[in-house]
C-alpha cells in the first residue's frame, strides 16, 4: 500500500509484504524509475509490482493497481 509519495526524489513509501529472498515485510521508500508509473500512483492505493535489483541499486516497477 502506498503510504506517501516524494515527487522530488521519485520515491514511494510502500508498506509491503515479505519479498521472498530479499526482505521481510516492512514500510520503506522505493525509487520508481518510470515517470509514467510514478505519476499514476496515489497515496492509499494498493499495488502489485516487481522489485528490481542491480548491484547495490533497487527500484520498483511493473506497477499495477490492485482492485478490491
Amino acid at each position: 500500500m502506498i503510504q506517501s509519495l516524494d515527487a522530488k526524489d521519485h520515491t514511494a513509501t510502500i508498506k509491503h509484504q515479505k519479498i521472498e529472498g530479499f526482505m521481510d515485510a516492512m514500510t520503506m521508500e522505493f525509487p520508481v524509475k518510470s515517470d509514467k508509473e510514478f505519476t499514476a500512483l496515489r497515496v492509499g492505493e494498493t499495488i502489485d509490482g516487481t522489485v528490481f535489483v542491480q548491484d547495490t541499486n533497487f527500484w520498483v516497477g511493473e506497477i499495477q493497481e490492485v482492485k478490491h
